[in-house]
């Protein structure tokens, strides 16, 4: 993971810097070096190193984790079975390993939007919307920028991910270069795909292959409350994205917390009747949660979350019994504390005002405090 300071990380939830102490910034070097070395002896030991405590934790709370689902992709990408995988996963362990072959990538924190469940470190708007009045982009380094070009033909896969790739500028600088160094994989892009306009289409046409994830939290009013944006404006964005030829997949991902959980039902008819348009469109996962204790969906009664179930169920028969488990088990987890509840009320407070609408008469079911 490359993000927005420059810095090279295991993954995008791991902290720890891969750079060597010595200010090296080789991408290469960071692939083979002493730190990644360590957290490759650390798993071949059997031990979960420190930087994956986060996703332990959620493993253990009965959420799955972005490990467990990040294996699983590579685990369907590569098309292995079982042991084939073991013996991949053994492989990736081995020093010996060197060749980097997938990279994610977040170029600057540039935002169109401001959404509920975000903040001013992925989003320029956030930025100024708390008062900076000219925020910075917060670009990674022009010198590790062209060295991802210079390394690309080499890879396989390319996440790029923001802020929001398609207000960026070094984003789409990027895209529009990328089929020029020789590279051939598969590029998978993170977007609220709300600014798929001339330019971004000319950049995604030249790709050799297109993923799209589509950000989409809720239908209609709840979606502009949710992300301040018009939900129309995603909707032509979906169907832009689906007249690409070379688009192989488009998932939406859907990130569940206490503000949209009243909206899941007409959200998830929704989804199924997109699925009719496009055989390339791939529907929705629920494998994002609101991790802030002001937005968890456990500020939502237990008695609601159960509501909101039964009226989901007769759209269950649609989605992957793992990706559904994971939201059953979120919509049954005990009620949050009273001190919870009472930021999730300032919160939405807050966001009202920043709105100018308010969501409670939005969702007449939402509790008021």
């Amino acid at each position: 993971m490359l993000d927005t300071r420059g810095e090279a990380r295991p993954c995008t939830l791991a902290r720890d810097s891969l750079w060597e102490e010595n200010g090296d910034r080789d991408l290469r070097q960071a692939w083979s070096g002493a730190k990644i070395s360590q957290l490759r002896a650390e798993f071949r030991s059997g031990k979960l190193p420190r930087q994956c405590a986060a996703c332990a934790e959620k493993t253990a709370a009965g959420y799955e984790s972005r490990r467990e689902r990040m294996n699983a992709n590579l685990k369907r990408w590569g098309r292995a079975s079982d042991s084939d995988w073991e013996a991949q996963k053994r492989r990736w362990l081995d020093d010996g390993t060197k060749e980097l072959k997938m990279l994610d990538i977040a170029f600057d924190r540039v935002c169109n939007l401001s959404c509920s469940m975000c903040s001013p470190e992925y989003s320029t708007s956030w930025a100024r919307a708390l008062g900076e009045s000219s925020p910075s982009p917060r670009e990674m380094p022009r010198e590790l920028f062209e060295e991802v070009l210079a390394s690309a033909a080499g890879l396989e896969r390319i996440w790029v991910k923001g802020g929001e790739p398609f207000a960026s500028p070094r984003a789409l600088e990027f895209l529009e270069r990328l089929p020029k160094t020789g590279f051939c994989g598969e590029v998978y892009i993170a977007t609220n795909a709300t600014l798929i306009g001339e330019r971004a289409m000319a950049a995604l046409r030249g790709l050799p292959s297109l993923g799209l994830s589509i950000s989409v939290d809720g239908v209609g009013q709840v979606y502009d409350w949710i992300r301040g944006e018009k939900f129309a404006r995603v909707e032509e964005g979906i169907a832009r994205a689906l007249s690409l030829s070379n688009i192989g997949s488009l998932r939406i991902a859907f990130t569940a917390s206490a503000h949209n959980l009243w909206n899941l039902p007409d959200f998830m008819e929704w989804d199924l009747r997109q699925r009719t348009l496009d055989p390339r469109y791939g529907g929705a996962h629920f494998l994002q949660y609101a991790a802030e204790e002001k937005l968890r969906c456990e500020n939502l009664p237990l008695a609601d979350r159960r509501e909101i179930r039964a009226l989901s169920e007769k759209y269950a028969g649609a989605y992957a019994e793992k990706d559904l488990q994971n939201l059953w088990n979120v919509l049954a987890r005990p009620d949050a504390s009273a001190e919870s509840q009472v930021k999730f009320h300032q919160w939405t407070r807050q966001m009202n005002q920043l709105r100018g609408r308010d969501l409670y008469q939005i969702l007449p079911r939402l509790p008021r405090p």
